[in-house]
């Protein structure tokens, strides 16, 4: 969890999930079948990649320039307690899955 506002966290948790899916590698293995890894960051603060977006949660994927899905062997997800409240982590019309 991310309390405070830090330069480069968006960088920084990518980073770090794509740290988690080259140590799952073996060098020399040709196999590259990569589990899906999925990242849950939790802020008190709003990034600036999602400060003109509506939401609390937003989830990044790899994409193609035409908008479909590369790869769905990474996501992370980006939750943001600023904008949220207890209500709406409830509700069913908000649900994070």
């Amino acid at each position: 969890m991310q309390r405070t506002e830090q330069a480069f966290f968006a960088e920084r948790s990518i980073f770090y999930i794509c740290r988690f899916v080259s140590k799952g590698l073996e060098r020399g293995n040709e196999n590259y079948d990569l589990p899906t890894v999925i990242g849950l960051c939790i802020t008190e603060h709003t990034l600036p990649q999602f400060a003109d977006m509506d939401g609390f949660f937003h989830t990044v994927q790899l994409k193609k320039s035409d908008g479909e899905i590369f790869s769905e062997k990474i996501v992370l997800g980006y939750l943001d307690l600023s904008k949220c409240s207890a209500e709406s982590l409830t509700s069913k019309k908000h649900a994070i899955h």
